[in-house]
């Protein structure tokens, strides 16, 4: 059990910027790079049982298969006419090439969003002991803001971590934060927006630290 949360974990940090780079690499027309991009995203999808990533990726390689031998044709041909026709069907490919991918980027996101919740889920501090620790946290003003400082910092990092440390230290922020920012929260970690999630956190601890609330120790990372 275990090396499979460590599977899904690399699977999710390896391939959480994957649909970005895609966009990037075709909109360039780096159609080589996309395709080997595609097909390392297709076997590792395939590695873990993700059975529809797996399908998008294989139809995205495929189409990029076929794009770069058009333009590969394309290059060769000294007929005025056929370098007309290779053009368009060119076009053709890659407006079908950026359908691909869009479809891709969908069922990728709603993947990583699974592997999250399912990690989270799977992950709790579960033993008594550490359910203690997190209570005797709440115990300690400082203890609660230096835990937030670390999940700024690895929100701030755009860390794979965060979801997991967002989830195993929620008990502590539910005797900080409000109900609004609580679900916030919840929903920008849950949906990898970390940006959105820093945003929500230093307008928070800013607020409370005006108010005298946060600790003198950690106002240096207030944005």
């Amino acid at each position: 059990v275990d090396l499979y949360f460590d599977i899904l974990r690399r699977f999710r940090d390896g391939q959480k910027n994957s649909a970005s780079k895609l966009e990037t690499l075709i909109a360039q027309g780096e159609l080589a790079e996309a395709l080997l991009l595609a097909h390392t995203l297709k076997g590792l999808s395939a590695s873990i049982g993700a059975s529809q990533v797996e399908n998008d990726a294989m139809e995205l390689e495929s189409a990029l298969e076929s794009a770069s031998q058009i333009s590969t044709d394309s290059r060769s041909e000294s007929a005025h006419y056929s370098g007309i026709s290779k053009s368009l069907q060119s076009e053709v490919a890659i407006a079908d090439i950026d359908a691909l991918r869009k479809q891709l980027n969908v069922s990728l996101a709603a993947l990583l969003t699974e592997i999250n919740q399912h990690l989270a889920a799977n992950e709790p501090l579960d033993n008594d002991e550490s359910e203690r620790e997190n209570f005797d946290l709440v115990d300690s003003n400082l203890d609660v803001w230096a835990i937030v400082e670390e999940l700024l910092s690895l929100l701030s990092n755009d860390s794979g971590d965060s979801p997991t440390y967002y989830q195993q230290n929620r008990r502590c922020f539910l005797n900080v934060f409000d109900e609004l920012t609580i679900a916030q929260l919840d929903r920008h970690i849950r949906q990898f927006e970390f940006d959105d999630a820093v945003e929500v956190l230093s307008t928070f601890k800013k607020i409370q630290y005006e108010h005298n609330v946060v600790p003198d120790g950690t106002q240096t990372s207030l944005t």
